[in-house]
């Protein structure tokens, strides 16, 4: 063994010695919250799983309780197990909660900047303006409703189309609505935004839980060319796509702007509305960051969303011959629907909140900072701590959802939600808490029921029949085990329910385009 790989080892056990003595003795009077055993050094590092990790959390919530304190080398981290303790810490305390952990392979790659990622102080606090502003429900009703509608219309006739590609259809129809949202109509044949987006997204989802460097965070000082260093290579190559996902699509607007010929958009209201201020608090970075972070984090919830409702409706029939009844009876079998029926059909209400209930996208969520010691119940929560909200588990506690993993819509019917042991709202569990709730909420809440609502109204969606038994091909309710998560391939039929609703989707693309061919000239 040559000289320099004995003192990397020496001091390897020297770190973990040091972090495994922080974390594990403090030296504070108050216990830790309950959690499992770990091991000397590394306390619970080989326990934390690599994937399917809500599962381990919810096991580790009916033994330990409603939150559960893991030592990962040195790091502390606490997983919230139940909305009551989720409210408490992250409601409640949000003042000392709301603080994101430094996360090394998101500033290795570009995404440091970007909101759902950044610390707590005055740029956070910028960013959660700007998107207040330009995502408050009447904006989304005014603005961006109709650019949704016109986008379901498209959806419909592409499932027409070639039916067997409706998970690719489903990304680029969110896509390209939350793209419009983002920048406009600023295509130019060059280049595929969607693609770009896609990636970005492939991308946040790798780094956020898929490398050590993040849990033993002093790897982030080794070269690039020591042996364990791939995790720099790969920040290298991530960057280069984060920067252009932020830059290019702000710069095709900004350039737009200067012309007068941008078209409306989120970006283009950040513009005009830096170039008014006299404050100083917008600038390019903060309207770059925030743009990019819609057009990433919302095409991906619509589309993992809807991935799960097909799934959904091919495995309860029942359910979706119940809410294409409530369609017909609102909107008519004559035309498609439109948001403005939204609030008239309360079972496809409750058939979306039990798409978000039986499989939120984001089981855990981005991960909370605790910025200084906390007592919890008793327990000490030391300052530092990373908290994680397995929201899956609180979506599936049977205390108020019996027999969760059944997809259910009518537990939302009749009953009071988010009291003491009622049924919860998803829509107030999946997307955050406190000062990091999820600001896109209405333009995902109208995106959903527009596109569910215009499947329904035209389709059955039917199990696929194997050619070889002529028996039905039923697959199972599973989903990826990443941190977005999205349900397995499955196949099925998508049919129209009459050759005069095809005609009738058909119809309606083409007064669609004569429109926007008017608006255009």
């Amino acid at each position: 063994m040559s000289m320099i790989t004995t003192l990397s080892a020496i001091a390897l056990l020297v770190l973990l010695a040091v972090q495994w003595y922080r974390g594990a003795w403090s030296g504070r009077s108050a216990p830790h919250p309950p959690g499992p055993p770990g091991d000397f050094l590394i306390g619970n590092l080989r326990q934390m799983p690599s994937s399917y990790h809500w599962h381990t959390f919810a096991e580790w919530a009916r033994k330990y309780g409603p939150v559960t304190y893991l030592n990962v080398a040195g790091k502390p981290i606490l997983v919230i197990n139940t909305q009551e303790a989720a409210i408490d810490l992250l409601e409640k305390r949000a003042a000392i909660y709301s603080d994101r952990p430094r996360m090394v392979m998101i500033e290795l790659s570009g995404f440091a900047g970007s909101t759902a990622f950044l610390r707590m102080g005055p740029q956070h606090r910028k960013h959660r303006k700007i998107l207040a502003q330009a995502l408050h429900p009447r904006v989304v009703e005014r603005d961006y409703v109709p650019l949704q509608e016109r986008i379901a219309r498209q959806f419909a006739k592409s499932l027409l189309d070639s039916p067997a590609d409706y998970v690719a259809h489903i990304h680029r129809a969110m896509g390209e609505s939350v793209q419009l949202i983002a920048y406009g109509d600023i295509s130019d044949g060059k280049v595929d935004l969607l693609q770009l987006g896609k990636q970005n997204m492939l991308n946040v989802g790798k780094i956020v839980t898929g490398y050590a460097v993040d849990l033993i965070t002093w790897l982030e000082y080794l070269p690039e060319w020591f042996p364990g260093a791939q995790f720099k290579r790969d920040a290298n190559s991530i960057r280069v796509v984060t920067h252009k996902t932020q830059w290019l699509p702000y710069n095709m607007v900004k350039s737009r702007a200067a012309l007068g010929t941008a078209p409306p958009s989120f970006t283009l209201t950040g513009l005009e509305t830096m170039a008014a201020s006299t404050d100083g608090d917008l600038d390019d970075e903060i309207i770059s960051s925030t743009a990019m972070t819609l057009f990433g984090a919302g095409s991906d919830t619509i589309a993992g969303t809807l991935c799960t409702f097909m799934l959904a409706m091919l495995l309860y029939p029942e359910v979706q011959a119940k809410a294409r009844a409530e369609i017909d009876r609102v909107v008519g079998e004559d035309r498609l629907p439109t948001c403005a029926s939204r609030d008239s059909t309360p079972y496809l209400n409750a058939v979306l909140l039990e798409t978000l209930r039986w499989h939120n996208v984001m089981p855990t969520g981005i991960p909370h900072r605790l910025v200084q010691d906390d007592i919890y119940e008793g327990h000490l929560i030391p300052a530092g701590t990373t908290v994680f909200v397995n929201a899956w588990g609180i979506l599936h506690d049977e205390r108020r959802f019996p027999d969760p993993m059944t997809f259910n819509p009518d537990r939302y019917l009749n009953s009071t939600m988010n009291d003491k042991d009622g049924v919860l709202d998803p829509w107030e569990v999946g997307f955050g808490y406190g000062r990091r709730i999820c600001q896109g909420i209405p333009v995902v809440r109208s995106g959903l029921w527009i596109a569910v609502a215009t499947i329904l109204s035209s389709f059955d969606i039917r199990p696929k029949i194997d050619p070889a038994t002529k028996e039905p091909i039923v697959p199972e309710a599973k989903w990826t085990g990443t941190v977005t998560s999205f349900p397995l391939p499955f196949v099925c039929d998508i049919i129209p329910r009459s050759p005069g609703y095809a005609d009738r989707i058909r119809e309606a693309v083409a007064e669609d385009e004569r429109v926007m061919k008017v608006e255009t000239s």
